[in-house]
């Protein structure tokens, strides 16, 4: 099935089914990046920009987070706050 089986369905679940079937085969076919691959693209920035006034708030809508979730996964993965990591950078 591909896009052309949109023109023939009447109910939008019918197309958000379509269009999330043909994101997943897109998504598969990129291969989606690892939590850990992400967490080191993150740290990558903070590295290079640490003397920069870095917040959550800025920094997570760049790697597809918000704030608060970004602050948890950091904290978990690198044992710290992203505060405190900051903090041995400076």
């Amino acid at each position: 099935m591909g896009f052309s089986h949109l023109n023939c369905k009447y109910y939008l679940y019918e197309i958000v089914q379509i269009l999330m079937e043909q994101f997943e085969i897109c998504m598969n076919a990129l291969g989606s990046p690892s939590s850990e691959g992400i967490m080191d693209n993150i740290l990558h920035y903070i590295n290079h920009n640490y003397t920069d006034n870095l917040k959550l708030e800025t920094i997570a809508p760049l790697f597809g987070y918000n704030s608060a979730y970004l602050g948890k996964i950091f904290t978990k993965q690198v044992g710290e706050s992203p505060a405190e990591y900051r903090k041995h950078l400076l």
